[in-house]
């Protein structure tokens, strides 16, 4: 603020323009009058600085008690004395609740959602406008069901400082970025059992586990997700000398593809791999031990498989009959 009034003060001197207040009438152009001016600036400067430290205080003293709700999560509803309560519409919370059973299966929130969409189920999402806060149905994006599994709201936690805010210098200029997300050790607030949850705490934690272990370009120690291609180890092999993760190059179509590391290579400038291997011998092994493992249990599986088939087909004509009513 200071350097805004500053430039006005600078502004007016060029124009030969006079300031006004309720105490009297001065000109920049005077030294007494600048200086009066500036004192007036930095006084202003000081009391809001006063007043946005004291606001500031009071919001995080009511988010430390978790009261402060600034938005509320679909799924939701606020009370009159401000505690959250699960959404009453039945339809509402068996969809979220149908998201959440499908991560569990699946493991990958891409998968869910082409899922719901595969199957025609819309999910809530919160939209505001005249008429307030109302809930609306769509079919799902990526960014609607990472939003709802990242969420701790859903394990019934209140959390608070998820995001801030980032200031950098570029080219001389202050740049902030805004919304920049937070680990959970730097949250400002994170109260567990707060309310009513569709998933418990654990599954929140095994939840963001599986998300942050499918990212395919955060490191070498991240497993990552399955991905195309003829390689049936991948993200699970690791070079037994430097220990990165090995990487894969698949050769055409025919499925056969190498398993190599070339971590010396790219981070110390040497000319040679650490390790390199075709694919076709390793995976047939591995694949003969898993099967062989999984051989005694393939009724079961098979068994499991028609009611888990059933029970989709159950959930959605439940949904349908839930849309329709």
């Amino acid at each position: 603020m200071a350097r805004d009034w500053h430039t006005l003060l600078e502004f007016c001197t060029l124009v030969n323009s006079l300031i006004i207040d309720e105490d009297g009438v001065y000109d920049p152009k005077l030294t007494n009058d600048r200086l009066l001016l500036g004192m007036k600036g930095t006084f202003s400067e000081l009391e809001l600085s006063i007043l946005r430290q004291r606001s500031q205080e009071a919001l995080r003293l009511k988010a430390a008690r978790g009261d402060l709700h600034t938005s509320v999560a679909v799924g939701y509803v606020r009370t009159s004395d401000d505690r959250l309560e699960l959404d009453p519409d039945r339809r509402v919370r068996k969809s979220l609740h149908l998201a959440f059973r499908k991560f569990a299966e699946f493991g990958s929130v891409r998968q869910v959602a082409i899922w719901l969409c595969d199957n025609g189920i819309k999910m809530p999402i919160v939209v505001y406008g005249p008429r307030g806060r109302m809930v609306e149905w769509r079919l799902p994006r990526y960014n609607t069901i990472h939003r709802l599994l990242t969420n701790p709201t859903y394990a019934g936690a209140y959390a608070f400082g998820r995001t801030g805010s980032q200031v950098r210098i570029e080219a001389g200029r202050k740049l902030v970025t805004r919304n920049v997300r937070r680990s959970q050790k730097d949250w400002e607030v994170l109260i567990r059992d707060h309310h009513d949850g569709y998933i418990s705490w654990q599954d929140y934690e095994s939840n963001q586990r599986t998300i942050n272990g499918n990212a395919n370009m955060k490191g070498a120690m991240v497993p990552g997700s399955v991905r195309n291609g003829g390689g049936l180890l991948v993200g699970l092999l690791r070079c037994g000398r430097c220990g990165r993760k090995l990487r894969v190059h698949h050769n055409g179509l025919r499925g056969v593809a190498r398993y190599l590391c070339n971590g010396a290579t790219v981070n110390h400038g040497r000319r040679t791999k650490c390790i390199e291997f075709g694919n076709v011998r390793i995976d047939a092994a591995v694949s003969a031990e898993v099967l062989s493992a999984i051989a005694p249990l393939g009724l079961d599986a098979a068994l499991q498989a028609i009611a888990d088939r059933e029970r989709a087909g159950g959930e959605r004509l439940q949904h349908i009959e839930l849309e329709l009513g």
